[in-house]
């Protein structure tokens, strides 16, 4: 008999705490979701829920070089935004991919705050993309566009409340990262003579 009543409320503790940290689902217009995040100690529990957004795409842009000369600029267009392990990350197909996979990011990344980059969601008091511990993976191809070339850039990160022992959530690009790859190789090809 006595060990049904410390089975019962053994069951509840953790169907509730699963239940507390399980993500709702994604709203098909907005691509939302909400996830319950909680934290505590002997003192008590905090629970804090946060607003994700996941738009994972492939931006493209046509840049005024050469797809070889658009190449060849990548890697130091991302040093430039603060991305110093670029690397050739995949040749597969004859597609050359440069970029960084699974880089680990807090708060900043090349003096900018995360949160121009991406968005993981919002919390009351702090802004997840400039709080919890991100996973970084930004890449981008060329292949050739007319006169140019066209630029194939990807961002994807997730994000982890460093303080808590929560699933990640999914952030996804503002744009700016992307925008900023190929404004920054516009502006090689206006130096270049």
């Amino acid at each position: 008999m006595r060990k049904s009543v410390v089975a019962v409320p053994l069951v509840l503790t953790l169907a509730g705490a699963l239940g507390a940290c399980a993500s709702t689902p994604r709203n098909s217009e907005t691509d939302q979701s909400r996830v319950r995040v909680q934290s505590g100690d002997i003192r008590g529990t905090m629970a804090l829920d946060v607003e994700t957004r996941n738009h994972a795409a492939t931006v493209n842009a046509e840049v005024p070089l050469t797809a070889v000369a658009a190449f060849d600029a990548l890697p130091d267009v991302y040093r430039r935004l603060g991305i110093t392990q670029v690397a050739v990350v995949d040749t597969s197909g004859g597609v050359y991919t440069v970029g960084v996979r699974n880089l680990r990011v807090h708060g900043s990344i090349g003096g900018e705050p995360l949160s121009k980059y991406l968005d993981c969601g919002s919390a009351p008091m702090h802004t997840p993309a400039n709080s919890y511990d991100v996973n970084l993976s930004a890449t981008s191809y060329v292949t050739p566009a007319g006169q140019g070339s066209t630029v194939h850039t990807l961002v994807n990160a997730t994000a982890r409340d460093p303080l808590t022992n929560s699933p990640p959530v999914e952030c996804s690009s503002t744009g700016v990262f992307e925008s900023t790859v190929s404004n920054m190789l516009t502006h090689l090809q206006a130096q270049t003579p």
